[in-house]
């Protein structure tokens, strides 16, 4: 699913900027680059529950970087 942002629980998730917003207050923020990857595996699989051999294989390419 190729979509510009997501909104859910009061935020607005940009991936292509690696952004978050706050709606109520406006303030954003920054994700690193694996997080943003995580939350874009949770959010493009809602409602279904992610595994972690599935966000592992969305997120993690190479096993030497999970820590």
């Amino acid at each position: 699913m190729d979509k510009t942002s997501y909104e859910f629980a009061g935020v607005r998730f940009t991936p292509a900027y690696l952004q978050i917003e706050n709606l109520e207050n406006g303030k954003k923020g920054k994700l690193s680059p694996i997080r943003s990857q995580f939350l874009l595996a949770l959010v493009e699989s809602y409602p279904q529950i992610v595994t972690y051999e599935n966000l592992r294989r969305k997120v993690w390419v190479n096993e030497s970087e999970i820590s």
